[in-house]
């Protein structure tokens, strides 16, 4: 069974790293994308998944806020955006587990020409 898994954060964020690297250590493919592009209106957004970010964004519940922000990483999978300890769980419930032996599952961040052109 194949989903689709995309961890939305920033190159600089330590629980953004740490969140790949255990997806990586369960074997789940995953594709990385920049925040700060995939959440604000770039050419493209309409068809990328972005209007879907920034719905969940929107909607994130105030009481769960870290300083007036949305705690990085988000993980969608699927069509559901989690939190990484969301994540963690829902992966988990679905019978994934950190194997001993990690695969080459590493996606590198993937950004679209447009959206470079577009933050620029």
């Amino acid at each position: 069974m194949h989903m689709l898994v995309r961890v939305y954060g920033r190159g600089d964020c330590g629980k953004c790293v740490a969140a790949k690297k255990k997806l990586e250590q369960m074997g789940v493919m995953y594709e990385g994308r920049d925040i700060d592009v995939y959440s604000t209106a770039h050419n493209g957004w309409p068809g990328d998944g972005s209007i879907d970010l920034m719905v969940h964004i929107s909607m994130f519940p105030a009481e769960n806020l870290v300083a007036d922000h949305v705690p990085l990483p988000i993980i969608q999978i699927d069509s559901e955006f989690y939190t990484y300890p969301q994540a963690m769980r829902e992966l988990k419930r679905q019978g994934y587990s950190i194997r001993k032996v990690a695969p080459s599952t590493k996606v590198t961040t993937i950004l679209e020409p447009e959206l470079l052109a577009a933050t620029a």
